[in-house]
């Protein structure tokens, strides 16, 4: 199967959040101080950013907390590293258009620890130079999108890895998009892992 020719461009992800229409209005949620960020009540956002600019940041959605998003990141800028997303049980991170994990940035980390996110679309390892972000679904977590999951769009060495009645639902599955995206690996282990799509599945 040919591969779409839709690559990424290293540009600024605020000029690209204006291309998008954010508006003079929007609200951003930007996890960037070095303060970790904890969502307990529905808090919507335009676009969530887990280390826009930044390294080592973190954000906890515990039991009751809802994340809602037009579009979300961890790892945002080039240059934004080893960031962190968990959400825990009873938590949800809910994106309307596009989840990425590791945009620019590189070494991103979610933990669906039990709670759940979704989106359009999910790509993991989003530029060229966005590579080893991981994704772990683990104790009846739940990764689901409406579209794709794109294991390593540009980026390489990256990992999806359900255990222990993980689940993962998408339409169309790639492990590694472009041709810079080698050496992504999805993992699925113990019982009731699942990661159920239905209809394109190209490596």
């Amino acid at each position: 199967m040919a591969r779409r020719n839709n690559s990424l461009h290293t540009i600024s992800v605020l000029a690209l959040l204006a291309a998008m229409g954010t508006g003079a209005h929007a609200v951003d949620l930007s996890v960037d101080n070095g303060s970790p960020r904890t969502v307990s009540t529905t808090e919507p956002f335009t676009n969530a950013m887990v280390g826009e600019n930044a390294s080592n940041q973190i954000l906890n959605i515990v039991s009751g907390g809802t994340l809602q998003a037009t579009n979300s990141f961890i790892g945002t800028n080039a240059g934004s590293e080893s960031n962190t997303a968990n959400v825990n049980t009873g938590g949800s991170w809910t994106t309307t258009g596009d989840l990425n994990v590791g945009f620019f940035g590189k070494s991103s980390t979610l933990n669906l620890l039990g709670g759940t996110a979704s989106a359009s679309d999910i790509k993991i390892g989003g530029d060229s130079g966005s590579g080893s972000n991981t994704v772990n679904v683990t104790a009846a977590g739940a990764l689901s999108t409406t579209g794709d999951i794109i294991l390593g769009y540009a980026g390489a060495s990256n990992q999806l890895n359900l255990s222990t009645n993980g689940d993962a639902v998408s339409v169309n599955a790639f492990l590694g998009l472009e041709t810079t995206a080698d050496y992504n690996t999805a993992s699925i282990t113990g019982t009731g892992s699942v990661w159920s799509n239905s209809n394109v599945l190209n490596v």
